[in-house]
């Protein structure tokens, strides 16, 4: 069996799949949100656990961002509608105004 040298993304040496990893490395899979899975090639323990805590981090920092981009989105959805509530009731409030001045005259 032909085993194939891993790939770099990202300055990391990533493998195709565990059985392919080369035979002088070992590899670790992470799942990344994308639903994908990658296999990072390590020399050594040491190596490993910094890589893993390195990309873990970066998947929180993402998560993280992510989570509030989606709450800003929120808020600036709530803002508007919050407006349009106001000015709605400005509106509502002009004419009762409008109508009470038209009846009392």
């Amino acid at each position: 069996m032909r085993q194939l040298l891993p790939w770099t993304i990202g300055g990391l040496r990533v493998a195709p799949n565990p059985p392919r990893c080369p035979a002088v490395a070992q590899c670790f899979h992470i799942h990344l949100p994308s639903s994908a899975t990658v296999f990072v090639v390590y020399d050594s323990l040491s190596e490993k656990t910094r890589m893993r805590r390195g990309i873990l981090r970066e998947m929180e920092k993402a998560r993280a961002d992510k989570k509030a981009e989606s709450v800003a989105e929120q808020k600036k959805s709530w803002n508007e509608w919050k407006e349009a509530k106001k000015a709605e009731n400005r509106r509502k409030r002009e004419e009762m105004n409008t109508k009470t001045e038209t009846i009392g005259s």
